[in-house]
């Protein structure tokens, strides 16, 4: 992060009524950087987004760009372009026309508005459809029009509220891939609102997961994937299994922060020692939450040491490798396993333990309250 960063909300809290949406959100982005907000639906993402562009006014805290105070500054004078859920596009004009919506207004002239048309219809792969109508795009140029759209009176941040959303499966990967592209090509700082974990990497250098209108961890895709700070982050970016246990000695043998967990699945269980990193400082025998990747675990010989007994219940096949959902024995406790397509069946005892080499586990203190930062 720079020293002077791009942008700043500092301290942002909302509300509608009764309903608090925002809490005290802290964020820093870099000139240039894409950061992806993600979250649930209700989690506050969207009410950011229209703070930032000014289409709603926070109940405290400021917005500062470049040092700047943004907060009170209406809309218009931002300078910030914005691609909406649905695009905002105007079915009677064509697409150049689209593009150069307002351009005229803001005394760019009409040869100036022309070049700039073709140059944004040029970045977003769509050169040549300036006459074109609408209706004879299909969603994903509609996307990449309102894209142009956005950035055609060289905005300073550009906003994306859901921008794929609107398209099927398969053209929402290739588009997401066109807007990236778009996106780096123009170097331009963006701020995006999904609710989809792919996208958000996919788009994003970093991501921040809001959670009930509060920030629960800001990271690169990299980091909230093997280093979750909570529960909530950990089940809600990839999978997870959350087993519950109690926290053991220190290990030193497996390096600063990691701590044995010694899960007790249930009484006259065998007990099983697991190693996992611990998320805060926790007194040995403090009640904790394991979360285990898919891929942390492996199937071995049951009744071996370290080794959970359990009974398949789900195999859902995904080419090279299997997702298994594991009952462990004597609990209700279900596991997802990552393994071998031809590895076990539904049906089958096996025994489950951590994979060699795999994410090692995340320890959380239990408690019915995600915590965040």
């Amino acid at each position: 992060m720079q020293d002077s960063p791009f942008l700043v909300l500092d301290k942002i809290d909302k509300s509608f009524g009764e309903l608090h949406v925002l809490a005290n959100v802290e964020l820093q982005v870099a000139e240039g950087e894409v950061l992806a907000l993600l979250g649930p639906s209700g989690s506050g993402k969207t009410t950011a987004l229209r703070l930032l562009g000014g289409f709603e006014s926070p109940d405290r805290g400021k917005i500062l760009v470049r040092g700047k105070d943004v907060t009170t500054l209406p809309v218009s004078r931002r300078r910030f372009g914005m691609v909406f859920q649905h695009y905002a596009l105007f079915p009677h004009l064509s697409v150049g026309e689209n593009v150069a919506f307002g351009l005229e207004t803001q005394g760019w002239g009409k040869e100036r508005t022309h070049h700039r048309v073709q140059e944004m219809l040029e970045l977003v792969d769509l050169a040549g459809f300036e006459d074109r109508r609408l209706g004879q795009t299909s969603g994903g140029q509609q996307q990449r029009v309102a894209l142009a759209r956005a950035l055609a009176p060289k905005p300073r941040l550009l906003l994306l509220d859901e921008p794929l959303s609107n398209l099927d499966p398969t053209l929402r990967e290739r588009t997401r891939s066109q807007l990236r592209d778009a996106i780096d090509r123009i170097g331009i700082t963006t701020i995006l609102v999904t609710h989809e974990q792919e996208e958000a990497f996919h788009l994003g250098d970093r991501v921040a997961v809001l959670h009930q209108g509060r920030l629960q961890q800001v990271g690169t895709p990299e980091e909230l994937y093997e280093r979750p700070l909570n529960r909530f982050v950990a089940t809600f970016v990839g999978r997870a299994s959350v087993v519950p246990g109690l926290l053991g000695p220190t290990d030193e043998r497996s390096g600063e922060g990691h701590r044995e967990a010694r899960i007790c699945w249930a009484p006259g269980m065998k007990e099983i020692r697991w190693t996992g990193f611990l998320s805060a400082p926790l007194e040995p025998g403090t009640p904790i939450e394991i979360a285990l990747r898919p891929e942390s675990l492996c199937f071995a010989q049951p009744g071996g040491e370290n080794v959970l007994p359990g009974r398949v219940l789900e195999r859902r096949y995904r080419g090279p490798l299997t997702y298994y959902l594991v009952q462990v024995e004597g609990s209700p406790l279900h596991l997802e396993v990552l393994a071998p397509g031809a590895a076990a069946r539904p049906g089958d005892s096996v025994g489950i333990t951590l994979a060699e080499g795999g994410l090692a586990p995340r320890i959380f203190p239990q408690d019915p309250e995600d915590r965040a930062l």
